[in-house]
């Protein structure tokens, strides 16, 4: 009885080490994913507030979902870039502190994904976002997030 729990143990620890291991094609994906993180959101819309940047990982129905006092509301990312372009009208030189990011889940399934990411600036903790994609024709876009504001 013994040596059959200690098999069927080896058979479960044996069966989750291959399940944590990433296929080769899919860590492609993720890297893909994380690329258009860094270009797209990180360095188009917090670093330089680029549009072209912006536009080029995220999709044009994009939406943010965003929940203020219980009440659901939604961003477009046209919207959102009309803030942004507002703002640099108002102060035009680039954050003095560089915005940075952490990505610790990239989820990917046949063509849509889910990330985590994890945005500070400097050593503030600022956002917690999460994102829906779909892989395009032209690669990988952000096509929804929620996201929470981390205190402080």
């Amino acid at each position: 009885m013994k040596s059959v729990r200690i098999l069927v143990f080896g058979l479960l620890v044996a069966g989750s080490t291959l399940s944590a291991q990433v296929e080769p094609a899919v860590a492609v994906e993720q890297e893909a994913i994380r690329g258009v993180i860094q270009t797209a959101y990180i360095d188009g819309i917090y670093n330089e507030r680029d549009t072209d940047k912006i536009m080029s990982g995220i999709h044009e129905n994009f939406n943010m979902l965003v929940l203020d006092d219980n009440t659901l509301g939604k961003v477009t990312i046209q919207q959102w870039v009309e803030g942004i372009e507002r703002s640099k009208q108002e102060h035009p030189e680039p954050p003095t502190v560089p915005f940075t990011h952490e990505c610790p889940l990239v989820q990917v399934v046949g063509n849509t994904a889910v990330a985590q990411v994890e945005v500070f600036s400097g050593d503030r903790h600022l956002y917690t976002d999460f994102m829906s994609l779909y892989k395009f024709a032209d690669g990988w876009k952000i096509v929804a997030k929620i996201y929470y504001s981390h205190p402080g």
